[in-house]
């Protein structure tokens, strides 16, 4: 079994002209192993594999008209 331990934050921030906004997130994630023994070694406490502890996203938003979206 494993543990599925973090939290996650969200932001978006407009600009007062409505044409460029900036948006992200970050995640910080502790994900383990709760139990798990295999061949007689406890991995139980082992981070789990391809998890990063930190991700970030960041996204800059520029909307010069309806129809036109450029990020």
């Amino acid at each position: 079994s494993s543990l599925h331990e973090g939290i996650e934050l969200e932001y978006k921030w407009t600009f007062s002209s409505g044409l460029i906004s900036l948006e992200g997130a970050y995640t910080f994630g502790h994900y383990t192993f709760d139990e798990f023994v295999e061949a007689g070694v406890d991995h139980g406490g082992n981070q789990l594999p391809g998890s990063p502890l930190h991700h970030t996203f960041s996204r800059l938003n520029f909307l010069p008209s309806e129809k036109l979206n450029m990020h």
